[in-house]
């Protein structure tokens, strides 16, 4: 009894050691009756699994052994592409003492890419995650059409051309002292359906003077929760609209009906007739009605948004013709859609089934979506980026978020990893993108210059820290994570 007593505690202590993403007992040869010689295997977060030249990646494993006995193990790596084609393997072997951990390194040689590692631990797999190696330098060129400004400076006319015949109706219940909110709806670019009205809920400060704004695209509706309005008091300081795109959140409720069915499939026959044309279309629609509000400082546009909202930020910052004046990006959605379909069953299935229903080609189904890839927009978007991305995710993988965050155009562009987290921004996403905005705030007199067509930004000479701000041209001193003409920088 008092062995069995401190094996249990023995083995407690084993379980939580260190800072982990996945644990699995393996088997020790010889000892697969006895529940406490079961190795442990742990992959610490190092680097946030995310290594940038000149660093190497190193993949670490800790073996915990709660048992008294030394045990063996075989620890094998196996790397594949996040297409899941073969890369290599590596495979140590290792006595581990008694209650004690062994600390195994395994050094990688890999170009830029993200790579699927598996663990197995005595030839049972023990955890399988996803780790980068220069993102920065991974190629996912542009593939647009020939006429892709074309199509979209006609696009943007023509949306020019409805009057947005804004309604604003107060809503008491969430209006207070600071802000009043209203229901808002306004009209859009006509499609298929017919004339379009696009819905937001739209907060507004009640004291006199000017306020910087932000914008707050929706991600990807799931049709049932209750569309997110704010209140009076919750950023009393800024103008606030939270878009509902047609047929998605307000307008997917009763007593609207949303008549798109499956968004991602409408109209995918053209891209005259494709959903995202007139979803796009939304979004610049709801920066032309914060300019027609007095109360707006028209030069503190700011937008942000996650998953499809983080598409939508991309599209509204790349055919706004320049009024915003930084945006920040989660997790986004609906980039390099070539790759994307070989990265992830989703969306590539439901499109690809759409395709065959409809007797397209492949060849014509990336035709038409080229003109809504935001690695093709990205290469409109001027303005300063801040980007958020999570290493696990198999709804849009890193892999589709750089291939538009590397074609931006913007001078300043900075980012931050999330190496566990799946389809979803860090926790302090809200507070991260509040304080990057923060940083960019212009005074209220500035001249916000208003482009006439999209232009290429040369990359700024300056170092920047991770909340926007310049920190002059000389490479810094003070150890920390900055951003440098576009790419992140590890002072140490």
């Amino acid at each position: 009894m008092r062995w069995n007593w401190i094996q249990s505690i023995v083995f407690t202590v084993a379980l939580l050691l260190g800072a982990t993403t996945a644990a699995i007992a393996a088997s020790n040869d010889g000892n697969n009756d006895d529940e406490f010689s079961k190795l442990v295997a742990e992959v610490p977060v190092t680097h946030d699994w995310l290594w940038i030249s000149p660093d190497k990646p190193t993949i670490t494993i800790d073996i915990s052994n709660p048992s008294l006995d030394a045990a063996e193990a075989s620890i094998q790596l196996l790397i594949k592409t996040d297409k899941r084609q073969f890369h290599s393997t590596q495979t140590k072997r290792q006595t581990v003492a008694g209650g004690m951990t062994a600390h195994i390194d395994f050094d990688l040689d890999l170009e830029p890419g993200f790579y699927i590692c598996t663990v197995l631990l005595n030839h049972e797999e023990a955890t399988s995650f996803v780790f980068g190696v220069d993102p920065q330098d991974i190629s996912s060129p542009p593939d647009y059409q020939p006429d892709f400004q074309s199509y979209w400076a006609e696009t943007i006319e023509a949306l020019g051309k409805v009057d947005g015949q804004y309604t604003m109706t107060e809503i008491p219940e969430k209006s207070t002292a600071k802000r009043k909110v209203y229901l808002v709806e306004m009209h859009s670019l006509p499609d298929q359906t017919g004339d379009v009205i696009a819905r937001a809920y739209y907060a507004e400060p009640m004291a006199p003077g000017t306020y910087p704004a932000l914008i707050k695209y929706n991600a990807y509706d799931g049709g049932t929760d209750t569309p997110k309005c704010m209140s009076g008091d919750d950023n009393p300081e800024w103008a606030e609209i939270f878009l509902s795109n047609r047929g998605q959140q307000i307008n997917n409720r009763p007593p609207y009906v949303n008549p798109y069915g499956t968004w991602l499939t409408y109209g995918l026959d053209s891209e005259e007739h494709y959903y995202y044309r007139g979803a796009y279309m939304d979004c610049v629609r709801a920066i032309d009605f914060l300019c027609s509000r007095e109360k707006v400082q028209q030069n503190n546009i700011f937008a942000q948004g996650a998953s499809q909202g983080g598409a939508f930020t991309v599209a509204a910052a790349a055919l706004a013709s320049g009024r915003l004046n930084a945006i920040a990006i989660a997790i986004p959605f609906l980039g390099d859609f070539p790759d994307y379909f070989e990265i992830a069953p989703w969306p590539g299935n439901t499109i690809n089934d759409k395709r065959q229903e409809l007797g397209m080609s492949e060849a014509e189904m990336y035709r038409v979506l080229s003109y809504f890839d935001i690695k093709n927009l990205a290469t409109l978007v001027t303005c300063p980026v801040y980007m958020n991305f999570s290493l696990q995710d198999n709804t849009c993988p890193p892999h589709t978020n750089w291939a538009a965050y590397n074609n931006l155009a913007s001078g300043e562009k900075c980012y931050t990893v999330n190496p566990t987290k799946g389809h979803s921004p860090t926790s302090n996403w809200q507070k991260d993108y509040k304080n990057f905005f923060t940083a960019h705030l212009k005074s209220a007199d500035a001249v916000n210059t208003v482009l006439a067509e999209p232009v290429q930004a040369s990359l700024d000479p300056l170092y920047y820290n991770m909340m926007g701000q310049s920190v002059g041209k000389e490479r810094p001193t003070t150890p920390g994570i900055y951003i440098h003409q576009g790419k992140r920088v590890a002072i140490r």
